[in-house]
């Protein structure tokens, strides 16, 4: 395989992958680079730390949905609120920049998806196909699935394992989610409690 070839499948990061362009443009790797060269995860003053909230999209996911619209997680917003409510807290206690990034991969270009990703020092969202992006988070990044009794299966655990990140569920009895609980443990995966 010729050294371009190899430099535009190489995400810079152990064995981790990331597709060029079809047409064998490297920009996407290089720009890649950059994302891994800007991020740290320090909650030291001065640091910066950022949690991916992954979001969805109400739509049917499956023709066994009956035409039903399926919510993993009913109260996303108040989710969010209170992951923003404990950033703004321990950013305040530790001197460092914690910024919660809301993710609609739905709306978001691979690349860009991958870039948040990259950034990203804990990946939080409810069961689906946007949490498979842990494959190509930086070694380290920790994940946070919500599962709701309907999605309880052991996919982005395993992924996580193959990924060689850190994982916590979050079991909730219903699509609500706790927002205290869902940041609690997100705090605590900043802080390195896990």
């Amino acid at each position: 395989m010729a050294e371009s070839r190899v430099d535009s499948l190489a995400a810079g990061v152990g064995q981790r992958l990331v597709p060029a362009g079809a047409s064998g443009d490297t920009s996407t790797v290089h720009a890649l680079r950059e994302v891994d060269a800007a991020s740290s995860c320090s909650l030291s003053r001065g640091g910066h730390v950022r949690v991916l909230f992954v979001r969805r999209e109400d739509y049917v996911a499956h023709p066994r949905s009956s035409g039903k619209i399926v919510h993993r997680i009913e109260n996303e917003q108040q989710v969010e609120q209170g992951l923003n409510q404990m950033a703004a807290h321990l950013s305040a206690e530790s001197g460092a920049e914690i910024t919660i990034e809301s993710g609609f991969f739905s709306r978001t270009q691979w690349v860009d998806q991958v870039s948040m990703v990259r950034r990203a020092c804990v990946i939080v969202g409810a069961h689906g196909a946007g949490l498979s992006h842990i494959l190509w988070a930086r070694p380290g990044t920790k994940l946070v699935e919500v599962l709701p009794p309907a999605f309880r299966r052991p996919h982005f655990w395993a992924f996580s394992l193959w990924a060689g990140s850190p994982y916590r569920p979050i079991n909730t009895n219903s699509p609500i989610a706790s927002p205290e609980a869902v940041a609690k443990v997100v705090q605590a995966a900043i802080m390195a409690g896990w």
